[in-house]
C-alpha cells in the first residue's frame, strides 16, 4: 500500500511448490481502533495482509500469514526490516566518553572510587534506567556488575 511501511515490498509466500508449507489459508486482515492496513493480498478478495498502529504508547505490526513461507528471501528480509524500523525506538544513541565520572548522563551520575576496578563506578537513581557500551578497541574489556536492593551507590 502506498504511504505504508511495506511500500513496494512484493512478494509471494509458499502453496507447498517452494520447499516449505502450502499456506492455502492466510488471515485477512482488517483495520480496527487507529490502525491501518499496510499490507494487501494480490489476486483473491485482495484483503489486509498486514496491519499496523503507530501509537504514541507502543506499535505494532500483524501479518496474516507465515513469514517463513515468503518464497524470495530478500523479499522476507525486507518485510521483517520495515517492521522494525516502525517497532524500535528511532531515537538516536548518546554516545558517552565514560572517562570523566563527574558528568552524569540522562539518570546516570559517576563516582570516582579508587578501589572501584578502572577508578569509578556508574549508578542509576531510577528504576530500568540503561546504558549502552560500545568500544572500537578490540582489547578492551569491561565488566558489567548489576545490583539491586540498598545501599546501592
Amino acid at each position: 500500500n502506498a504511504g505504508s511501511i511495506f511500500a513496494g515490498i512484493n512478494g509471494h509466500f509458499d502453496d507447498s511448490s517452494g520447499g516449505y508449507y502450502d499456506v492455502r489459508y492466510p488471515d485477512r486482515l482488517g483495520a480496527n481502533g487507529g490502525s491501518t492496513v499496510a499490507l494487501t493480498y494480490s489476486g483473491g478478495t485482495g484483503d489486509g495482509a498486514a496491519i499496523v498502529y503507530d501509537g504514541a504508547d507502543f506499535k505494532v505490526v500483524n501479518v496474516g500469514f507465515p513469514l517463513e513461507t515468503v518464497t524470495d528471501a530478500n523479499v522476507r528480509a525486507a518485510l521483517i526490516c520495515a517492521a522494525a524500523g516502525i517497532l524500535v525506538d528511532d531515537a538516536p544513541p548518546q554516545i558517552v566518553d565514560d572517562a570523566d565520572y563527574g558528568v552524569q548522563y540522562a539518570g546516570w551520575s559517576g563516582a570516582v572510587d579508587a578501589a572501584a576496578y578502572g577508578g569509578g563506578y556508574r549508578t542509576a537513581g531510577a528504576v530500568n534506567e540503561w546504558l549502552a557500551y560500545s568500544s572500537a578497541a578490540p582489547t578492551t574489556a569491561m565488566s558489567l556488575i548489576t545490583y539491586r536492593g540498598p545501599d546501592q551507590g
